[in-house]
C-alpha cells in the first residue's frame, strides 16, 4: 500500500499482517481511536508522519522504517504504550498526548526525540538510546523521561553540555559535559539515597532524596563536569543547601564533594549544585557539609 502526498486516515486499528506500508514523502497518516500492530515479517516504511492515538506493537520480524525527517507521532489523549519483541529503531519521535508514552521494549532514536504538549516518556525496565548527534526537545519541568525502573536514557557526551531531562516523581535533570574522550553515557533516577549499595539503608535528613545513577559506556577516558537538579520539595529534614555539593559511591565508601558552596537557584523552588573533575561514574547525590554518608548505628552501650 503507498500512501501519496495527501492526507489519510483510519477511525479503527491498523494491523499489517506481512504486508509492505509505505508512507510517501508529504503524507501525513493518521490512525484516529486505534492501535497499529506491524505483524508477520511486515514493513511500515514511514517518509512521512504517522500519527497515533492508540498504541505501536511490532512482533514476529516485523520493521519499522523512517526518515530523517518522518515522525512517529503519539497524539492520543490517554497513556499510550510502544513495544515489540525486539527493540524499536525510529528516526523521530514526538510523544504529544498530554500523558506518557509507556515503553514494551527498548527504543533506539537516531535522530530525535521531542516532548510536547506535557508528554512524558516512562521507561520502566526499558532503555531509550538517543544515537551520535541525536537531539531531544521539548522537554520542561512538566515533560521528561521518567527512570522509574532500570531502564535508563543514553546520550553521547562531548564538550558541549548535555542534558539529561530525568525524573520520578519530578523533574530532576542532570547535565553533563565531557572534557575528555567523547563517550555514551546512561542516567537514571531513583527518589532515595541510600547510605552505601547496593543494600545500605535509606538516609532521612542531610541530603536530597534523590541518586542520579550515571554511568559511561567505555570505561576510562571520560572527565566530566556534572550540574545535577532538584526542588524544595526532595530535601531532606536538616539539609542546608547553602553549604552543600555532589558526592559519589564509589564502591566502598562516598567520595564527598572537594567543595561546599551555596546552591543555585534556577526556579522559584529549585536548585542545582555543579561538580568538575568526574572521572569514574556511580551513583551521586547532594549532600550538605555535616552530613558524611553514610551514616549507620550498628550498635550502642551507655554506662
Amino acid at each position: 500500500m503507498f500512501l501519496l502526498p495527501i492526507g489519510l486516515s483510519a477511525q479503527s486499528n491498523l494491523v499489517n499482517n506481512g504486508a509492505i506500508i509505505k508512507v510517501s514523502n508529504g503524507v501525513d497518516f493518521r490512525v484516529e481511536q486505534g492501535n497499529i500492530r506491524n505483524d508477520a515479517g511486515g514493513t511500515i516504511d514511514n517518509q512521512g508522519n504517522i500519527y497515533l492515538d492508540g498504541n505501536f506493537n511490532q512482533v514476529n520480524a516485523a520493521v519499522y522504517n523512517g526518515s530523517a525527517t518522518s515522525w512517529l507521532w503519539f497524539e492520543g489523549s490517554a497513556n499510550e504504550t510502544a513495544t515489540g519483541d525486539v527493540p524499536l529503531n525510529i528516526a523521530k519521535l514526538r510523544v504529544d498526548n498530554g500523558n506518557r508514552l509507556i515503553l514494551g521494549n527498548h527504543i533506539n532514536v537516531t535522530n530525535q526525540v521531542d516532548l510536547t504538549n506535557n508528554g512524558d516518556i516512562e521507561l520502566g525496565a526499558f532503555n531509550l538510546v538517543v544515537a551520535s548527534g541525536g537531539v531531544v526537545s521539548g522537554y520542561d519541568a512538566n515533560n521528561y523521561i521518567i527512570t522509574n525502573g532500570t531502564g535508563y536514557l543514553q546520550r553521547e557526551v562531548a564538550a558541549t553540555a548535555v542534558d539529561f531531562p530525568i525524573g520520578i516523581s519530578n523533574y530532576n535533570l542532570a547535565t553533563l559535559t565531557n572534557s575528555g574522550t567523547t563517550d555514551n553515557f546512561q542516567a537514571r533516577l531513583e527518589d532515595f539515597v541510600r547510605g552505601d549499595y547496593p543494600l545500605g539503608n535509606v538516609e532521612i535528613e542531610g541530603v536530597v532524596a534523590r541518586a542520579w545513577f550515571i554511568e559511561e559506556e567505555t570505561v576510562g577516558g571520560s572527565n566530566v563536569t556534572m550540574t545535577l537538579r532538584w526542588d524544595n520539595a526532595n530535601e531532606l529534614p536538616n539539609f542546608d543547601r547553602t553549604v552543600s555539593g555532589i558526592s559519589h559511591w564509589v564502591g566502598t565508601s562516598w567520595d564527598r564533594s572537594p567543595t561546599w558552596t551555596n546552591a543555585t537557584n534556577v526556579a522559584a523552588t529549585s536548585w542545582t549544585q555543579t561538580r568538575s573533575g568526574i572521572t569514574s561514574f556511580s551513583p551521586f547525590a547532594v549532600e550538605d557539609l555535616e552530613m558524611d554518608l553514610p551514616i549507620e548505628l550498628l550498635a550502642f552501650n551507655a554506662v
